[in-house]
């Protein structure tokens, strides 16, 4: 069953409903309200991965603004820091081999996951 706050369309109309998802999502994280922004992402990435499907677009700018979410609240937590890296690198794969790595999704989620791998590294190295 869908979340509430999911529209149950499909074609057009289901990438629309995902893209406000994904900039309500962003527009969160931004304001640094990434606790809320998590499951509001989380529960839109298995819809679109029913109607989209796993290597479309939007379901991997879903994933991978749900591991940024995941990684803003947990800088200070080595293991779901480990997992939003983990996660990343899973989007990025699928990303290069789909879009390409000279797509600006693509792009973006590489950085993202620069961005992060710091922070993993930094904690492995004063933690340890």
């Amino acid at each position: 069953m869908a979340p509430p706050h999911t529209i149950k369309m499909f074609g057009k109309e289901h990438r629309d409903s995902c893209a406000i998802t994904i900039n309500l999502g962003i527009a969160l994280i931004d304001m640094g309200r990434p606790e809320e922004a998590k499951p509001l992402l989380r529960d839109q990435i298995p819809f679109s991965v029913r109607c989209l499907g796993p290597e479309h677009e939007v379901t991997l700018t879903l994933r991978w603004k749900y591991a940024c979410a995941i990684g803003e609240c947990s800088l200070c937590d080595p293991n779901a820091l480990r997992e939003a890296v983990s996660m990343l690198e899973a989007v990025l794969k699928i990303s290069r081999r789909v879009l390409g790595a000279k797509y600006p999704t693509t792009k973006w989620i590489q950085d993202s996951l620069t961005y992060f791998g710091q922070f993993e590294r930094a904690q492995d190295f004063f933690f340890k």
